[in-house]
């Protein structure tokens, strides 16, 4: 079971995203690197003609849809956030993809992922539940089944307005309409530890944030790692 702490991050991570999207405000839209990880990613698949189902964890409006049916795959999409979820419902194009409101520790579906992509869930929530992440990534996938994921790294200059350190590597950022947005950052000897027992790490791709995407996102590093499952 979930101790209070790890569920009173995923309340406070729910309510920051929840105001975001009342704003209008896409978060990923100010990230240009994260859109071109993910159509690397695609493209990959498809030169090595893999095709199948992916599950986009923390999907937001559903931004990587349209590039997975154009790569050949069907697309589920599932977050927490009922306003994310609204957005996303309107922006689908194609009956290959879907939406689902849910929490993700909550989501049991009756199949099983040939990929999934997560660009925004594991930096946000609690070490404490890490093991029930890694146990639910488990149930979602099947041997051979691919993983796309996007964490900051400890390499970063900054994160708005805060620097990293080796020994300081979580923070609160409080959000401007309410709620506050649980961040954690990684290295590559974390995610060794995390995955290595269940997963093999094809590729771990170091990317800073350049000038095209937000300036309060610039010095930002990213970790886009490349997992498929033992």
């Amino acid at each position: 079971m979930m101790e209070k702490r790890s569920q009173k991050t995923l309340e406070d991570n729910h309510a920051y995203f929840d105001n975001a999207y009342a704003e209008g405000v896409d978060i990923w839209n100010r990230v240009k690197e994260r859109d071109a990880a993910f159509l690397s990613f695609m493209q990959s698949l498809r030169n090595k003609k893999e095709y199948g189902n992916l599950l986009d964890i923390g999907c937001g409006v559903a931004r990587h849809a349209d590039p997975t049916i154009r790569a050949g795959w069907s697309y589920t999409g599932i977050d927490y956030s009922h306003l994310a979820v609204e957005k996303a419902i309107e922006n689908l194009s194609d009956e290959q993809a879907s939406v689902i409101e849910t929490n993700f520790f909550m989501f049991n579906p009756e199949k099983t992922f040939d990929a999934l992509v997560d660009f925004g869930f594991l930096i946000h929530i609690s070490k404490e539940v890490y093991p029930e992440y890694i146990a639910k990534i488990g149930q979602l996938s099947h041997p051979k089944s691919q993983l796309l994921l996007s964490v900051w790294s400890m390499g970063s200059k900054q994160m708005y307005g805060f620097t990293p350190t080796t020994s300081t590597r979580d923070f609160i950022l409080p959000g401007p309409g309410g709620g506050n947005l649980y961040t954690r950052f990684f290295d590559e000897e974390d995610l060794i530890h995390m995955f290595g027992a269940q997963w093999e790490i094809s590729n771990i791709n170091r990317v800073s944030i350049g000038e095209e995407s937000a300036k309060d996102a610039q010095g930002l590093e990213f970790l886009f790692v490349t997992l498929q499952k033992k």
